[in-house]
């Protein structure tokens, strides 16, 4: 056998037949009600509702309990992700010119005018958004504090001079410690106020609800805290969060528009709390990024998934290596916490049915031309003998 030029073509085509994602096995959707089932008869637990996406299909969707389709949810932390997103639109539009690193002392009237040596001058957005700014956590005094007033610019004045029960102190160095909490999410709010003279309000609807149809979703106010909480006052339904989640994995791009870059989504997703202290963290020291917890590498330490968990129960999630993503909403307080196990058993079943796997067909065409490969190295070694 002699292998010309000609031979060489068509093996290197087999090789570079590119792998397909196929189910490694058949999806099956009652693995998913045998984990969420028990749950919903557990005491404390009013309902669950849960979705599981890929490829942009619906292959589970369930209801117990209370719950039914179209119902506002809770999002609580998962809030979190939702108000940095929407953050990173204004970040797209250059004119703005938003720098995620530089001192917002740099373009903050209130924290300009501090004293040079007071260190709230060098708190940074991406800090405020990553939880590192050094901002005190929240208390339930703060808490409140954080949403009574007629805009959220007022909250930036009450970071940089607040006195009192206004004053939200900084603990910590910006940028020496991660402290999981709400104050800086109000700030970050704020600031987009001030940047662009409209309500927090106007720019979730203008730069994120209309464009993804998100028409359930919104931030919750009150006659008593008549400012949106934006590190966790969210409600949604399953169907509009994921419209959301559906964006990032498009790439930014929901029903062939642009809503959000490329880049600006790599920046919620760059590790902002690696080698810091971690205080009050709900999950331990999982690596954050901005207004999303970094939970799940591949074997070259890349990102591969993350999620972005509420106290309420609402656990949404989104997998690159399958295209997927789902939402479980378990409807009790701290129920992401006492049921990870069964979270992850989901999230890890979902991995392993839709994984990136050679086709019966790539196979054996890989294996045609290897097969070539080793008769030619075997000529050739026979001829020069």
């Amino acid at each position: 056998m002699c292998l010309t030029s000609r031979h060489f073509c068509v093996i290197l085509f087999f090789c570079a037949v590119p792998l397909s994602k196929v189910s490694a096995y058949e999806f099956d959707p009652r693995y998913v009600d045998q984990i969420l089932q028990p749950i919903s008869t557990t005491s404390g637990v009013a309902g669950i509702s849960a979705i599981i996406v890929v490829d942009g299909q619906v292959v589970y969707e369930n209801y117990y309990g209370s719950h039914q389709r179209g119902d506002v949810l809770d999002l609580a932390s998962a809030s979190k992700y939702l108000t940095a997103v929407t953050f990173m639109t204004l970040w797209d539009k250059l004119e703005l010119g938003i720098n995620l690193d530089a001192p917002i002392s740099s373009f903050v009237s209130q924290f300009a005018a501090l004293p040079s040596s007071d260190p709230k001058r060098n708190i940074t957005l991406r800090q405020s958004l990553a939880h590192t700014s050094g901002l005190a956590p929240d208390v339930a005094l703060q808490n409140l504090v954080l949403r009574r007033g007629s805009s959220l610019i007022e909250i930036v004045d009450r970071v940089a001079t607040g006195t009192g029960i206004y004053d939200i102190p900084l603990e910590n160095a910006p940028g020496t410690v991660f402290a999981y909490g709400n104050p800086s999410y109000q700030l970050v709010g704020g600031i987009a106020e001030q940047i662009t003279g409209m309500t927090w309000i106007d720019i979730f609807n203008q730069n994120m609800a209309q464009k993804l149809g998100m028409s359930e979703t919104y931030y919750q106010t009150n006659n008593l805290a008549p400012l949106p909480l934006l590190a966790g006052g969210g409600k949604s339904t399953l169907e509009d969060y994921g419209a959301f989640l559906q964006m990032i994995l498009n790439g930014g791009v929901f029903n062939g528009q642009q809503v959000l870059s490329q880049d600006a989504i790599d920046e919620t997703l760059r590790q902002n709390t690696l080698g810091l202290d971690y205080i009050g963290s709900p999950y331990g020291s999982t690596l954050y990024g901005l207004g999303v917890w970094l939970d799940d590498f591949n074997d070259l330490g890349e990102l591969v998934g993350f999620t972005d968990p509420g106290r309420s129960g609402f656990v949404p999630w989104i997998d690159f290596e399958t295209n997927s993503y789902g939402i479980v909403m378990i409807d009790k307080d701290g129920a992401a916490n006492i049921y990870s196990t069964e979270l992850n058993d989901i999230r890890s079943y979902v991995k392993a049915q839709f994984a990136v796997v050679p086709e019966a067909s790539n196979l054996a065409m890989m294996f045609a031309a290897l097969s070539l490969i080793v008769v030619w190295k075997s000529r050739r070694m026979h001829r020069h003998a």
